[in-house]
């Protein structure tokens, strides 16, 4: 009985996060400068600078992250929904290698790179998925770690109001 009382509380946190406590939902320092750049598999070169005027959402993932998998969809949806309206998705993978059979295999749209070791070190990312948002100016306006129904409904509304503000 107690094993399973013990499973029955340590299952849901296993399947919600990987390496660490996920489903947080931490604000992170508003209007951080982000002076820093990432490559996308197509070969594309992205820096913070030539993004400004777009929203952008960052998603730190892995594909064995439970977490990951299953925020993927959840990401592919507002990406289609938004991107139209000035949202730049973009996902940036802990995978040491094989990125374009993972984006294939998990049917993602946006666009995704091998997550620069600079990059994970200068937000602080310890625990999968974490997901950045930042303004039209190219700011940290919202950070969310791990991964819950409660979690996509806040990336939701804080992407619509970003939008809907002037650049």
């Amino acid at each position: 009985m107690r094993k399973l009382l013990v499973l029955t509380v340590l299952l849901p946190l296993l399947l919600f996060s990987c390496k660490g406590c996920g489903g947080e939902s931490p604000k992170s320092q508003a209007s951080q400068e982000n002076p820093f750049s990432f490559r996308t598999l197509d070969g594309k070169k992205y820096t913070f600078e030539n993004l400004k005027g777009k929203v952008v959402v960052v998603e730190f993932f892995a594909s064995w992250c439970p977490s990951c998998r299953m925020s993927i969809p959840y990401m592919a949806s507002l990406y289609k929904r938004y991107k139209d309206k000035g949202l730049f998705v973009v996902g940036l993978s802990f995978d040491q290698e094989g990125l374009d059979v993972i984006k294939k295999s998990l049917k993602i749209p946006f666009p995704v790179g091998y997550a620069p070791e600079i990059l994970s070190r200068h937000f602080g990312v310890s625990t999968l998925p974490t997901v950045f948002i930042f303004d039209k100016k190219g700011r940290v306006v919202d950070r969310f770690v791990g991964y819950s129904p409660e979690i996509e409904e806040s990336i939701r509304k804080e992407i619509e109001k970003l939008l809907s503000e002037r650049g």
